[in-house]
C-alpha cells in the first residue's frame, strides 16, 4: 500500500476521526490538514514513489501525547493499517498535532 498512499487519498478524510495505536494503547486522532508540498523542480518517480510530495497533520488527544515514531494508523477507508511516522510539530488550541510526511 506505501506506493498508493497520495494526497488525493487522504484528501476526502479531513476532518475524519482515525486510530492510533501508541504501546498498548489506540487513541483517536483526526486528520487536520492535508497538503501538496510544492514542486520546483521535475519529480523523479523512482524516488518519490510516482507521487508529488505530501505532509499530513494529525491532532491527537489532550491528555494522551506521544512521541516520535512509527505507529499503527486505522481509518475505516483501509484495509489493513498504516505504519506512519509521526512527528510531533506542538500543540493548537485543541491538543497535540503531528505530522507525517511523503516524499
Amino acid at each position: 500500500m506505501p506506493d498508493t498512499l497520495t494526497h488525493a487519498l487522504f484528501l476526502p478524510l479531513l476532518n475524519q476521526s482515525f486510530e492510533v495505536q501508541v504501546e498498548e494503547d489506540i487513541l483517536p486522532c483526526e486528520l487536520i490538514k492535508a497538503d501538496v508540498y510544492p514542486v520546483r523542480e521535475k519529480v523523479d518517480p523512482a524516488t518519490a514513489g510516482g507521487r508529488a510530495p505530501f505532509s499530513l497533520v494529525f491532532r491527537g488527544p489532550q491528555d494522551s501525547p506521544f512521541p516520535q515514531n512509527t505507529y499503527l494508523v486505522k481509518h475505516k477507508a483501509f484495509t489493513q493499517p498504516l505504519s506512519i511516522f509521526l512527528v510531533p510539530i506542538g500543540p493548537d488550541d485543541q491538543g497535540p498535532c503531528y505530522e507525517a510526511v511523503f516524499f
